[in-house]
């Protein structure tokens, strides 16, 4: 069955011709000629999520987990705004969402109709290209098609160039619902040309080439199927360069620094501490991959005025240490760091002095009382390696950072908010063979609880919620002994937990309060059910800043 409506029959064509499979669809009236179009094709697989803001995070997560465009449906009015925090996540996380919002025709706009906003355009600068395209029209049916086409392919094109979201904006007249087993008409289109966005020309003659140098690569997110993690690894093997990779790098490499707070937080209270800092800054920059979560990294490298900071193709070039010069592709890399002294001693120096502290590091952990702390530390030695894990923002992410895990990690580190998370980690395990974990706080899980709304979850899906009654966060940020009001308007506290949730929405539900209780449960835990599993782990909120502090002086 096809829509009656011409617009509707031609983008639901135009995206089955160039294979688009993943459809979100939240429910309404004015985007039923594209419920209708989708939902009756057996090209693609629609998934139903009522809560817009939900639905647009599960599609992210699901493009995560299919690595291809995902596309979401919505009806007028304020619907659209509910996707607006997925699409800021998915501009800067490089994540490719095709927004269809139906929309009232223009002579129903700012008259006072009902579910009416000025959607064109809607999304500003958080999009990578928006269009509208124009109200059919029987009298002139032949060229609206044409220019609509053109609109809709241009947008494909600027979704596959840039994998970031893109917006179409398409009135509906009345009546919406009527169908045909007829096709409108023959729909044709060429494949899409995608061209390269690298500029060859780049000069790099700013690189000293006169004395040794410390070469530092700093990769931050990547996603698994990314090209550059088989690049880093041969730049690993064949060149002394000091490498810091955090976990949602997706890299498992040898003598490298793969927690760098645990390298660098221990500096900062030495009486030399900048004499060791200006021996860990480099001269050459090479950073790979999209946000960096460290604080600390991006604060040292941000002091160093002369720095060279050099980005390899994939990801977007960022000025985040205020040096860049310029984006590399591979080839251009290796034939830079071929005509370079390279100085040796550098990366071997600070690898030896990270390896220093892990007994130090395996001994408080070891020590360390019941806490957040010891919580995560606990579970991210439990997880087994079969298992994808994702974080949620503040805490989760951060504490990930401290432990060593085989693991693939991710977490929406775009606009590192804490909205999303729960719906993401669920629309990557409706989107995925291998079974996903989510661990979370309490806030960022509360927040987000519309996600587990979503029907026919895996039953190897798993929460782990760390519940410190707030948002523990903020207790380990400088600034909090100023405030009056901390605890109701910064950490905001309060006596939920996930129990009640867990059980309505069919959940295998387990609470522990204890370290021994923690262990115990984790045993069991991945063991197959028939239903998801929710472990709650709650913690006091009063030593986990010293304790995650103490961490840090330990390894002085």
């Amino acid at each position: 069955m096809y829509s009656s409506i011409p617009s509707a029959f031609l983008i639901v064509e135009l995206l089955r011709l160039h294979g688009v499979k993943e459809v979100v669809i939240s429910p309404g009236s004015r985007n039923a000629p594209l419920t209708i179009g989708f939902s009756e094709n057996k090209a693609f697989s629609c998934h139903s999520i009522v809560d817009e803001r939900s639905a647009a995070f599960y599609a992210l997560g699901l493009a995560m987990a299919k690595n291809e465009p995902v596309v979401l449906v919505c009806t007028s009015g304020s619907a659209l705004l509910n996707y607006f925090p997925a699409i800021a996540e998915a501009f800067y996380s490089e994540l490719p969402l095709l927004v269809l919002s139906a929309d009232r025709p223009e002579y129903l706009l700012e008259i006072g109709d009902g579910q009416t906003i000025l959607q064109e355009g809607v999304y500003g600068k958080m999009i990578a290209h928006s269009t509208s395209l124009l109200l059919d029209d029987s009298s002139n049916q032949d060229s609206i098609n044409s220019i609509n086409q053109s609109r809709i392919e241009e947008s494909l094109v600027q979704l596959n160039t840039t994998q970031c979201p893109v917006h179409i904006n398409i009135p509906f007249d009345e009546p919406l619902y009527n169908k045909t087993e007829e096709r409108l008409f023959s729909v044709e289109t060429e494949r899409l040309k995608i061209e390269d966005p690298i500029d060859d020309s780049l000069s790099l003659e700013f690189v000293p080439t006169n004395r040794p140098l410390k070469v530092m690569c700093l990769v931050g997110t990547l996603k698994p199927s990314d090209k550059e993690i088989k690049w880093l690894e041969d730049l690993q093997s064949y060149h002394s360069i000091l490498f810091l990779h955090e976990s949602l790098s997706q890299l498992n490499l040898s003598d490298t620094i793969d927690s760098i707070d645990t390298l660098i937080a221990p500096l900062e209270k030495l009486e030399q501490s900048s004499d060791y800092f200006n021996r860990l800054l480099p001269d050459l920059l090479i950073t790979a991959g999209g946000m960096i979560v460290s604080k600390k990294i991006k604060a040292l490298l941000r002091t160093h005025k002369d720095l060279i900071h050099l980005h390899l193709e994939g990801t977007p070039a960022r000025d985040t240490y205020f040096t860049l010069k310029g984006c590399l592709k591979i080839d251009q890399l290796k034939s830079l760091l071929g005509t370079l002294e390279i100085e040796d001693s550098y990366p071997k120096y600070w690898v030896n002095h990270y390896q220093g502290l892990e007994q130090r590091r395996n001994d408080y952990i070891e020590d360390a009382p019941y806490s957040d702390f010891k919580a995560y530390a606990k579970i991210f030695k439990g997880i087994p390696e079969r298992y994808l894990i994702h974080m949620a923002n503040s805490s989760a992410i951060r504490y990930a950072q401290l432990f060593p895990t085989a693991n693939n990690q991710f977490c929406n580190r775009g606009t590192s908010g804490i909205e999303g998370s729960v719906s993401t980690a669920v629309g990557y395990a409706k989107g995925s063979d291998q079974p996903v974990i989510l661990v979370t706080g309490d806030l960022s899980f509360l927040y987000d609880s519309n996600a587990l709304w979503s029907r026919d979850l895996p039953p190897n899906f798993r929460i782990i919620v760390v519940n410190n009654s707030g948002g523990g966060i903020f207790r380990i940020l400088p600034g909090k002994e100023n405030s009056l009001h901390f605890s109701e308007y910064f950490e905001t506290r309060h006596q939920f937990t996930a129990e009640h949730l867990a059980k309505h929405f069919d959940f295998d539900y387990i609470s522990v309060k204890s370290l021994n209780d923690l262990e115990n449960a984790l045993v069991s835990f991945f063991n197959p059910s028939s239903i998801p599993k929710l472990l709650e782990v709650i913690t006091n909120p009063q030593n986990n800043e010293a304790i995650l502090l103490n961490y840090f002086k330990a390894l002085e």
